[in-house]
């Protein structure tokens, strides 16, 4: 259906009128101001209620064609399901009345807005607004809306049979609403039941094969009525056969359609011809790619989000999501960051993405990490003097009882090694105060300060090291040097001081 430009016309009553003002009473309570769209089989125009002071939209059936009783019988069923489901998302009817030439015409609500397909041909033309208006995450949502729309009418057991985005308008205050229920049709709550049952893999498919001969002259993206019932790019295959019976999964493959419009923003079939628009469906000729780059340059991860809409679209009516509530869980679970029940995320999948909804924690887990090692390697240092005093104090007790000349060259050893360690940790101390910090020097002072730390670990030492560190601008080094200083001495204020130095 083509929608109308009326944003010049809602304050203002035209004095032209179109044929179908004819159609109403004079002194109905309706005044007809102008057309706002019309379809194969009927108009929708813009009204005002005269009683209660308010716009509305009249849809009637078209009064330029020959319309047969099978066609009013649907037309009055549209108004009869569409008043009965109430729900946020699904447009209200105010009235139902009867033409001067006995013809059925409806009052709805009129929604000022646009529908789904023309935000997303926008998008997909790079218009700026609706980049910005439009991400990914606010079509999801919307998405979802239509999902709790779809899951209410099949309580009622309600299928739609003709979702597609050109179907779905979305209010000025973000408000949507699943439109034209002309073609839905009831199930018994008995024939459900039977339906699930008795369906299996490709059942429709002999009947699919003798009924794609007088397609071929059908638009794809428009609602066909006649020999089937639908809109080809988006309508499931079973709704093609004349002998199969259609339930609420024919309206899950197509939000998964709708699904696939949405995130790569394009059909997810590419033949121009109805024929060869199911042929595909059959066979599955449909790319799900991992990863889509948004035209606007935003690249997202759909490595959890395509199974979703593969699995809406099987096929195998036995393989697809058996609710729409379980389709549009999938998606929610996809926005807040959790693995959908379509991937059969592995392990190593899960802990990504609990790290990826938890930056926090992921922090807070490397920092621990560091702590924790840096812990480590200051208990095996404290350790080694430890075992090195003890050895030493255990040498001296022993040196009253020394009788072994070897005995005494190692303690002799030992001693020469540890004054070897003390005085190379101060001929380190001795050069850095005799060097000028200057760029030439600056070099090997880190050097030195960093076998200094590494010999005699102190807040003193440590101190230096960084504001060497700094002086030369290796911020990453410095960085890393007072994490490690941190975790061994955290109550020292001096080193947390030098935070602002790095930042």
């Amino acid at each position: 259906m083509k929608t109308l430009d009326i944003s010049s016309q809602l304050n203002s009553v035209d004095d032209t009128v179109d044929a179908g003002a004819k159609l109403i009473d004079s002194n109905s309570r309706y005044k007809i101001i102008r057309l706002l769209a019309k379809g194969g089989m009927s108009y929708v125009f813009l009204a005002k209620d005269i009683k209660c002071q308010r716009y509305v939209a009249l849809k009637m059936m078209s009064p330029e064609k020959d319309i047969g009783e099978l066609d009013k019988q649907r037309f009055i069923e549209e108004v009869q399901i569409t008043s009965q489901l109430d729900h946020p998302s699904i447009i209200s009817i105010y009235d139902l009345c009867q033409g001067n030439n006995g013809e059925p015409f409806y009052a709805m609500k009129l929604v000022r807005g646009e529908t789904l397909e023309e935000i997303l041909n926008q998008i997909a033309d790079h218009n700026p607004k609706y980049v910005d208006k439009y991400p990914l995450h606010v079509l999801l949502q919307i998405f979802i809306k239509i999902c709790d729309a779809i899951t209410y009418a099949a309580s009622k057991y309600i299928v739609h049979r003709d979702l597609k985005p050109d179907n779905i308008m979305i209010g000025q205050y973000g408000e949507v609403y699943v439109m034209d229920w002309g073609i839905a049709k009831v199930c018994t709550p008995m024939e459900t039941k039977q339906l699930l049952r008795k369906q299996s893999v490709y059942d429709f498919e002999d009947s699919f094969v003798h009924t794609l001969r007088q397609m071929d002259n059908f638009n794809c993206k428009t609602t066909a009525y006649g020999q089937f019932l639908g809109t080809p790019m988006y309508m499931a295959p079973e709704q093609i056969c004349l002998d199969f019976e259609i339930d609420m999964r024919a309206d899950i493959y197509a939000l998964g359609a709708i699904l696939y419009k949405i995130v790569y923003l394009s059909d997810p079939f590419l033949k121009k011809s109805t024929k060869g628009i199911f042929q595909d469906k059959i066979n599955g000729n449909t790319k799900y790619r991992e990863k889509y780059v948004n035209k606007w340059g935003s690249k997202i991860s759909l490595e959890s989000i395509s199974p979703v809409i593969q699995k809406a679209m099987q096929v195998n009516l036995n393989e697809r999501y058996q609710r729409t509530n379980d389709l549009k869980e999938d998606i929610d679970a996809w926005l807040h960051g959790f693995a959908t029940v379509a991937e059969e995320a592995s392990q190593i999948r899960l802990i990504k993405l609990v790290l990826s909804r938890n930056k926090s924690l992921s922090l807070v887990l490397f920092l621990f990490f560091v702590s924790f090692t840096s812990f480590c390697y200051q208990g095996y240092l404290n350790f080694t003097n430890t075992v090195i005093d003890k050895d030493s104090l255990a040498h001296e007790l022993d040196l009253k009882n020394m009788k072994n000349k070897k005995q005494l060259l190692a303690k002799l050893k030992l001693e020469k090694e540890v004054n070897e360690y003390r005085n190379h940790v101060k001929s380190i101390k001795e050069k850095l105060d005799k060097i000028d910090i200057d760029k030439k020097n600056i070099t090997e002072m880190i050097i030195l300060t960093e076998q200094l730390a590494t010999l005699d670990p102190s807040p003193e030492n440590y101190k230096k090291l960084i504001n060497l560190y700094i002086s030369n601008k290796d911020y990453e080094l410095a960085n890393e040097s007072l994490v490690y200083a941190l975790a061994t001495f955290p109550q020292n204020t001096e080193l947390a001081s030098l935070i602002k130095e790095i930042q």
